[in-house]
């Protein structure tokens, strides 16, 4: 279990300060735009850069204080970190199985063999999708219950992307203490994988729901210009498009009640980060 509480961390204009928890048996998601604070979160919650103030508990153990073996249970894959690129599996292999106690070997060669990624090549030889599935093998053959994962599908073709979440799929059936947090901006890859989404803009999350409320609960009323000046809905969440007005409810069937002659959707979450953030980017 993550558990993070007022977390705070100062880029000159930028502030973080972001308070969330993630469960044994969820994956959590946190979506947003390039540079809302997605990756300076995982990299100061792992202690990779110096928080400025907050607490971090992993597993209910202060997350920077950790010990060995404490944090032979937490899986990373971070875009910007691993292995020289010179370096072949089979040297990895060794290192790692130095490095942590529960190194599983096994494992490590029977995903290396599944997944075709060559033991005996550098990883400067792999493609971008060999290179994140060669991450995400190290993460899983260190014997965790908890994977923290920033952007693990940037840069992906769709079926690289399906094949990742797909694994990470397994990992969660694997185990009831298992756990994942997540960040992304392909906030689609996410639709079927993640428990709870948290939507983080400008280094605060400013929104967070259950992929179960969003499917069920939420929508997207589409208004014409003279449609939405008269809605009585001027004042929630919206977005103005070229052929008019997408707003933002959490009662997507009462609507649909009162108003059946209205066109009402159920909310992905590309149209959820397009109204509350800003089709930029989203």
């Amino acid at each position: 279990m993550i558990q993070i509480n007022s977390l705070t961390k100062n880029y000159g204009s930028f502030h973080l300060n972001v308070s969330f928890d993630v469960c044994d048996g969820e994956v959590v998601a946190m979506i947003g735009r390039n540079g809302s604070g997605k990756t300076t979160t995982f990299k100061a919650l792992l202690g990779l850069t110096i928080a400025d103030g907050g607490q971090v508990h992993i597993n209910g153990k202060d997350a920077w204080h950790l010990c060995h073996e404490d944090k032979s249970s937490i899986g990373v894959v971070m875009g910007d970190a691993g292995f020289n690129k010179v370096m072949r599996l089979k040297d990895i292999e060794r290192i790692m199985a130095s490095a942590y106690p529960k190194w599983n070997r096994e494992h490590f060669l029977g995903f290396a063999t599944k997944y075709n990624l060559a033991m005996d090549k550098p990883l400067s030889t792999f493609s971008t999708g060999m290179n994140v599935l060669a991450k995400l093998d190290m993460a899983l053959s260190i014997g965790a219950t908890t994977l923290i994962l920033d952007e693990p599908t940037a840069g992906l073709d769709v079926v690289a992307r399906t094949k990742i979440l797909d694994i990470l799929r397994d990992f969660m059936a694997e185990g009831e203490n298992h756990s994942i947090l997540i960040s992304s901006h392909i906030s689609s890859d996410l639709a079927t994988l993640a428990d709870r989404i948290l939507l983080i803009d400008q280094g605060k999350i400013i929104f967070e729901t259950t992929m179960n409320a969003l499917d069920e609960s939420y929508g997207v009323i589409k208004f014409t210009d003279q449609d939405y000046a008269t809605s009585g809905f001027t004042n929630e969440p919206s977005l103005k498009t070229p052929w008019g007005t997408m707003v933002l409810t959490n009662d997507r069937e009462d609507i649909r009640t009162k108003h059946p002659d209205w066109i009402i959707e159920k909310t992905t979450l590309d149209q959820l980060m397009m109204i509350l953030v800003g089709k930029e980017e989203a």
